[in-house]
């Protein structure tokens, strides 16, 4: 996944952990078939731990501990849906285990790096279509978001056509089509207003894209609004 803060963007790997102190403004998007764990803890139950949480980030790797942190992340998940004296007492003693393992952790800096045979271009695309889906409809173009990841608008589309055969404005038209058919299915939002949403520049460019992709108009997608009839749409 990736763990975005306002001037700085983290991707996390296998065996990757960070923590993010209390009062940090960030946003995280788990990319498709991501595992793992993301905890919140309210300030006020770590307020008397001992000993403390740490006060800054910290990013680092599990190493060998991963079940061991694991055990400890679902135990102090399930005590937090408590709601009782005995819960908040365990929730003090996990916290406490809790700073010690993450003061412990191997820093992020020093593990090793990838083989340089590792097969990073999947992962490469799979970082672009899930940060290409979030932001359609925001008229960022591939060249801004290769930016983004770290890369070339070459690069990326070499990456995406050996991944999935198709460049990676072809991946994004396909993103695009996607969201407008569920669009169209699941709602009776007006055609014009979905066609904004997603990026499109006007209704007739929706409407040219979708016959392309389908040979059909996207009313023709419509859901039925339980009357039997069409739900209507703008022209």
């Amino acid at each position: 996944m990736r763990v975005d803060l306002p001037r700085a963007h983290y991707p996390l790997q296998t065996g990757d952990v960070r923590f993010l102190p209390a009062g940090t403004a960030f946003a995280s998007m788990p990319l498709t078939g991501a595992k793992g764990m993301a905890l919140l803890l309210a300030p006020d139950l770590a307020r008397d731990c001992e000993p403390a949480l740490p006060d800054r980030m910290i990013a680092g790797g599990i190493g060998t501990d991963a079940s061991g942190l694991m055990s400890l992340l679902i135990q102090l998940a399930r005590e937090g849906a408590e709601d009782n004296r005995q819960a908040r007492a365990a929730i003090g003693c996990q916290l406490g285990l809790l700073s010690i393992t993450l003061q412990r952790l191997s820093p992020a800096a020093e593990r090793p790096a990838a083989a340089p045979n590792t097969p990073t271009d999947l992962t490469l695309v799979q970082r672009f279509i899930a940060l290409a889906d979030a932001e359609l409809g925001h008229g960022r173009t591939v060249s801004d978001l290769a930016e983004e990841l770290g890369t070339t608008s070459a690069a990326l589309d070499r990456a995406c056509l050996a991944a999935r055969g198709r460049r990676a404005i072809q991946l994004i038209h396909d993103l695009r089509h996607e969201q407008a058919v569920r669009a169209l299915r699941r709602s009776t939002r007006p055609l014009d207003l979905i066609a904004r949403d997603l990026g499109y520049t006007s209704l007739a460019h929706f409407n040219r894209a979708f016959v392309a992709a389908t040979g059909r108009l996207p009313a023709m997608f419509r859901i039925d609004d339980g009357t039997g009839k069409s739900a209507s749409a703008s022209a």
